[in-house]
């Protein structure tokens, strides 16, 4: 029979803080100060001091480090987001020049717009950058359309940069946010031995336990996104699963996907509620900017994910752009 941990003996810093790095830092800060300010009449605590220093620096340094990163990508993403809603009018500016040249219809014309225009602008990002790489290689070769070359050419060259610079970011902040969430997780463990070493030493005295910490962090676990910072959300294999924060009518989020196959997700009223349309498909790779009024907020303020794989566990990162 498999034991179940008494609820005293669960981390508190862990559960609590929910991966919320706005509570830790808050809640690690105000322990570190009061040892700090204590540490001289009391030997003990000096000694929990010396101990808790050098892990509240390293969080605390990985986390600004992490802030003014997410800060830059955040800048970058929307940056080569806004840039990417501009080539819809430019395809239809082009279109008007090459129909001038090719009826649309004649092979001319099926040979730069095969699906036509509206194909390019469907797909992951990474697609349509290379569907307009490929439009663009057509407009190169064609002699008769030397009045737009530049054009396309410089629009593309703009459009990789924006698409480089973002996907550099990414991979930089997803190696920060490891870094961070190990000193993290040490973070909650110094936190955690400090308090039972504290009770233990106030044993008789027990209330004077709280003066290290905040105990309103403590007595509430709703977890919250913010603009200064994302959230990872994890989904177990063949599982919908509530990401764990509340949606706002007015706000807009950026959502990452981060796993290597379709993610699916919705609005809801409640955490286990069933969607009531046809949930939004998330294809690997894909950044999806939407609003809390499309998840149909405010009656639905859950923002549920979907993982159809069986086998494999899915991941997110929801940023608030707004």
């Amino acid at each position: 029979m498999k034991k179940k941990l008494f609820r005293l003996f669960i981390n508190c810093f862990l559960t609590l803080t929910v991966r919320n790095h706005k509570r830790m830092a808050k809640q690690s800060t105000t322990n570190y100060e009061a040892l700090k300010s204590k540490q001289s009449t009391d030997s003990f605590i000096k000694e929990l001091f010396l101990k808790t220093a050098p892990i509240y620096t390293t969080y605390h340094n990985l986390l600004g480090d992490l802030v003014s990163t997410k800060a830059t990508k955040k800048g970058t993403v929307l940056s080569f987001n806004n840039y990417l809603k501009t080539l819809r009018t430019k395809l239809k500016d082009w279109d008007i020049f090459i129909q001038g040249t090719y009826k649309e219809g004649t092979p001319e014309y099926v040979m730069l717009f095969p699906n036509g225009k509206s194909f390019i602008l469907e797909g992951t990002q990474e697609q349509i950058v290379s569907k307009f790489t490929g439009f663009n290689n057509n407009v190169q070769s064609n002699p008769d359309l030397v009045t737009i070359k530049d054009e396309v050419n410089s629009y593309l060259k703009t459009l990789n940069i924006y698409y480089g610079s973002k996907n550099e970011k990414l991979s930089v902040t997803e190696t920060s946010t490891t870094e961070l969430d190990n000193a993290y997780d040490q973070m909650g463990k110094a936190l955690y031995y400090n308090m039972l070493m504290l009770t233990a030493h106030f044993i008789d005295n027990p209330i004077e336990v709280e003066d290290y910490f905040d105990m309103t962090l403590l007595r509430t676990h709703e977890k919250e996104i913010t603009e200064e910072e994302s959230l990872l959300v994890s989904i177990p294999p063949a599982t919908s699963k509530d990401s764990g924060f509340s949606i706002a009518e007015t706000g807009k989020y950026l959502i990452m996907s981060r796993s290597n196959f379709s993610l699916q997700f919705y609005g809801a009223s409640t955490a286990s509620e069933l969607p009531k349309t046809r949930p939004r498909e998330l294809v690997p790779g894909e950044e999806v900017e939407v609003s809390g009024a499309e998840l149909g907020a405010p009656a639905n303020r859950f923002l549920i994910f979907v993982n159809p794989s069986i086998t494999a566990t899915g991941e997110v990162e929801i940023l608030q752009v707004e």
